[in-house]
C-alpha cells in the first residue's frame, strides 16, 4: 500500500471512529433498545480496497468496547454485539434490549455456532471475555462478536 494513501485512510478510518464514538455518547444508554446499529464502513471503502478490511475490523471492535463500557452501569439488561461481514459495508455495532415494539428480547442468535475459529489478528484485539460466534447466511460467512455470557 501505497505510505500517502496510508496517511490518507489513517486519518479517514480515526475520523470515522471518532464520529461513531459522538454516535455512541449521545445514547440516552439508559433508553430501550430495538436493534440500534451502526455500520462502520457505511461509504463501503473496503469494496474498492480491501486492504482496509483490518482497519474496519478493528475500528468495529473498538466501537462495541466503547458501547460495553457506556452500558455497563445500566441496570436493565442490554446485548451488545459487532458483525464482521464479507460486504464490510454490512460490518456493525448493535444494540438490543427489552422494548415496546414486540420485538424478542434477548435475540436468541439462531444458527450461530459460538467459539468459531477466527484469523489470530481478529483474536488478538478481544480480550478472553468476548466470544466469536459464525453464522452461515445466504452462502457468506458472518462472524458475531459479543461479550461472553
Amino acid at each position: 500500500m501505497d505510505h500517502r494513501y496510508r496517511k490518507r485512510m489513517q486519518a479517514y478510518w480515526a475520523r470515522v471512529e471518532a464520529r461513531e464514538h459522538r454516535k455512541i455518547d449521545r445514547l440516552d444508554i439508559m433508553s430501550w433498545f430495538d436493534y440500534w446499529h451502526t455500520h462502520i464502513d457505511w461509504r463501503g471503502r473496503c469494496k474498492a480496497h480491501p486492504e482496509n478490511i483490518q482497519a474496519v475490523i478493528s475500528t468495529g471492535i473498538r466501537l462495541l468496547q466503547h458501547l460495553e463500557l457506556r452500558a455497563k452501569n445500566r441496570p436493565e439488561p442490554i446485548q451488545l454485539w459487532a458483525t464482521i461481514c464479507s460486504n464490510t459495508m454490512d460490518n456493525a455495532v448493535y444494540a438490543h434490549s427489552k422494548n415496546p415494539n414486540g420485538n424478542d428480547y434477548p435475540h436468541d442468535f439462531q444458527g450461530v455456532i459460538w467459539d468459531y475459529p477466527v484469523p489470530n489478528w481478529i483474536m488478538a484485539l478481544l480480550s478472553t471475555s468476548h466470544q466469536v460466534g459464525m453464522l452461515n447466511y445466504d452462502d457468506e460467512i458472518i462472524y458475531i462478536i459479543r461479550r461472553r455470557e
